[in-house]
């Protein structure tokens, strides 16, 4: 039904018709959704510092010894009450900032990429889950499929792989009709990848050798055609999927109209 080589070729040009935007979007959808380091490192040293630091200013003073341990006991006590509570925040954070802008943002870039298979598309597409009146929605069926795909990953590995690839089609399925139900988008999901995720698989797997590339020069290769060339191919791969889908009697037009011009 498709190749890679195909889905491939017509992902390359749609990049290179609109590379600049291209880069943009990912690099902005990136930004918002990619993984946060929790930025501990730095914030430990200088703790374990201080602490040696107080410690032989203690150790020189004129306090007794149980008086010392009791201050010893209760700064490094206190201290690290101060760091576990500012790192539960930034984690805190850095999951609402995922959640209500990253998920959103990943459906703009879906929606731009399908929108650039026809015709012009430009980088504002990226703001289109905060535009399209259906921000909750979108936010919300996101955040189940993450939900979902991170249960199933708690049982063994491959029910997670499996399952990230049975919903592997929500984030498309919002940027063509944010006004889907939940239910009806993960059932649509299910039904158009059935026989497809193995081969899906398979063609995340032949984008290694650009993620590689990607690696070695510094993030630079990822940044300026891995990440544009991943999503437009898998744009593609759900242009041709939403078109089985149609054929088969599975979904219909009204469903899923086409991304509006």
């Amino acid at each position: 039904m498709w190749t890679r080589y195909d889905l491939k070729m017509r992902a390359k040009e749609v990049v290179r018709r609109f590379y600049l935007a291209s880069v943009l979007v990912c690099l902005i959808t990136g930004i918002f959704a990619g993984n946060y380091g929790s930025g501990n490192n730095g914030s430990e040293s200088s703790h374990t510092e201080e602490v040696r630091v107080t410690n032989e200013t203690m150790d020189h003073g004129d306090l007794t010894q149980p008086v010392r341990q009791a201050a010893k006991f209760l700064f490094g006590s206190i201290t690290g009450l101060i760091f576990l509570t500012m790192g539960a925040v930034v984690s805190i954070l850095g999951i609402l900032l995922k959640v209500l802008v990253g998920n959103p943002l990943e459906v703009g870039e879906q929606h731009f990429f399908l929108k650039a298979q026809m015709q012009h598309a430009d980088v504002s597409e990226v703001l289109y889950a905060f535009r399209s009146g259906c921000y909750g929605n979108i936010v919300l069926t996101t955040f189940l499929q993450k939900v979902k795909i991170f249960l199933w990953s708690l049982l063994l590995v491959i029910p997670g792989i499996v399952k990230s690839y049975e919903y592997y089609l929500v984030p498309y399925l919002l940027a063509e009709n944010p006004n889907l139900d939940q239910a009806r988008i993960f059932e649509l999901s299910r039904q158009m990848m059935e026989g497809q995720k193995m081969e899906a698989f398979i063609l995340d797997l032949s984008f290694l050798p650009w993620q590689i590339f990607g690696s070695v020069t510094l993030n630079l290769g990822n940044v300026f055609w891995t990440k544009p060339y991943m999503a437009g191919t898998r744009a593609e791969l759900y242009s041709v999927l939403r078109a089985d889908a149609i054929n088969r009697g599975i979904t219909n037009t009204y469903e899923l109209p086409g991304i509006a011009y």
